[in-house]
């Protein structure tokens, strides 16, 4: 984290003081020296440089001497001056002969933002700005001085904005600096809040003042993104869009969670699919719902909300259990999954590890493949588990299967420390394999899984694609649905 304020300039020589030495008192010995010595070359005094900086932002801005143009804006005038002004592109073409401005005779330039925006302050340390060659800027004014200086069209202002909220990332400012940063069109800030959310997402929505807060297309691309790291899979993810749906049609926030459950429970009973389902398609196509269907718990719950629509559950199993078939007589469709496959389907999971070794896995039904991961002194080891230890599931004992993973680690400050990057292994029955290895790391951490054990069905997307399409309501635009992503589909 960088500190809240920080102050730009242009580097300039510091000013020398002069000390006046005592004079020591000579004897007449040491005049008749002086007289008699040969005259000495006389080094020339320094002179104290004089502040022009400080000088000209002082007498040329804050008194306004020899003014040739007021600036109106927010409720204040300055008065100020042409050749200072033009070093903002704004102001630079409104002072051509051409311009259409409109108080030229009258000398006066009225700004116009939108309301709520820009304050005093910042408009007058962007304006000083222009006199002094450096702004002190506070993370409370950064609205203000991005909205002055986008319309003065400043760039070099918005760069080291674009600086400072880069350094000042935080679970408190991230989904303002990201609005900021889409309305400003500043990149580098985009880039860096997104990649904050996608590591933190897990931790940032448990707390439901983060989700009443963020926008729905924001949530829509974290929920759709092959980045976004979570903890307990899919099933999470479809709490977090009921959540946020209930708190957008302005259910209230409770801390208990048997209350939040319950009201929840209460508000999905009342509204059918087209209060909870058609209005946030992009939400719910997100959703790797083929992880949802393989599992009884999760299939009760999807079957009591009814918020998918039975023609996209039924599909969906379908086509599942057809994969299922199908990798089970071809083991080697495994080997042919592609990089877009893998970050549209592979299953989510995560872990907090708190202390050490500790070992674990994540239950759910798996094509027979239980995965154990086991963490020691900084080594991962993936553990095709068979017949050493006990397992909740029935096991496929066949003698090799195919993992595609990525594994993503991250600190308590919730940093990224570590990603393996998409790795395919082959692993026979309980064959153990060290899958990550960490030099420095302090406890806690939490371990990401992502992976693929089969070639997956269809992503939800196309189903819900499908299905509005029958209903002539749309198309569900996502950011990676060209290219084939899935081993069959329903007709």
């Amino acid at each position: 984290m960088g500190n809240n304020s920080a102050k730009y300039e242009t580097a300039t020589e510091d000013d020398e003081d002069i000390e006046d030495k005592p004079k020591r008192k000579k004897t007449r010995k040491g005049k008749r020296k002086a007289q008699n010595a040969e005259p000495e070359c006389s080094s020339p005094k320094k002179i104290a440089k004089l502040d022009t900086p400080k000088y000209v932002h002082e007498k040329l801005f804050l008194q306004g001497e020899g003014s040739d143009v007021a600036v109106l804006a927010v409720g204040h005038q300055w008065n100020l001056h042409k050749l200072y002004l033009k070093q903002c592109k704004y102001f630079e073409a409104l002072f051509r002969e051409k311009s259409d401005w409109k108080e030229r005779s009258e000398n006066v330039v009225k700004l116009e933002f939108p309301a709520g925006k820009v304050t005093v302050e910042a408009l007058h340390q962007v304006l000083g700005s222009l006199y002094s060659n450096e702004i002190t800027l506070e993370i409370g004014e950064i609205e203000g001085i991005l909205s002055a200086a986008s319309l003065l069209q400043l760039e070099s202002l918005l760069d080291r904005c674009a600086e400072m909220m880069c350094q000042d990332i935080g679970d408190d400012r991230v989904l303002k600096f990201l609005d900021l940063a889409i309305m400003y069109g500043l990149p580098t800030v985009i880039q860096k809040v997104t990649s904050f959310l996608t590591i933190n997402f897990w931790r940032l929505a448990k707390e439901k003042k983060f989700l009443a807060e963020i926008s729905l297309e924001a949530l829509a691309r974290l929920i759709s993104s092959p980045d976004t790291l979570v903890m307990e899979g899919e099933q999470d993810l479809y709490n977090i869009i009921k959540t946020w749906i209930y708190l957008n049609q302005g259910g209230q926030i409770l801390d208990d969670e048997t209350a939040h459950s319950e009201a929840l429970e209460e508000f999905f009973r009342r509204h059918d699919s087209s209060k909870t389902f058609e209005p946030y398609l992009a939400l719910w196509s997100g959703i790797r719902l083929h992880h949802l269907v393989t599992s009884t718990a999760s299939m009760k719950i999807l079957e009591l909300d009814k918020i998918y629509p039975k023609q996209i559950l039924k599909e969906t199993i379908v086509d599942t259990w057809k994969c299922m078939i199908r990798n089970e007589e071809d083991p080697k469709l495994g080997l042919s999954i592609t990089d877009d496959v893998f970050n549209l389907c592979a299953l989510r999971q995560g872990r907090v590890v708190d202390s050490e070794p500790k070992c674990w896995r994540w239950t759910g039904y798996n094509n027979g493949i239980d995965i154990l991961l086991n963490f020691s002194h900084g080594i991962l080891t993936m553990k095709r588990n068979c017949l050493t230890q006990s397992t909740p599931y029935s096991v496929n004992i066949s003698s090799e299967r195919s993992v595609h993973h990525r594994i993503v680690f991250t600190d308590a400050n919730g940093a990224q420390i570590f990603d393996t990057g998409r790795k395919l292994v082959n692993l026979s029955p309980d064959l153990s394999i060290t899958v990550a290895r960490l030099d420095k790391y302090k406890l806690p951490i939490s371990v990401h899984l992502f992976y693929l054990v089969q070639q997956p069905s269809q992503p939800a997307f196309l189903y819900i694609n499908k299905w509005i399409k029958k209903c002539g309501i749309g198309k569900v635009k996502y950011p990676m649905e060209s290219g084939d992503s899935s081993c069959t589909s329903s007709d």
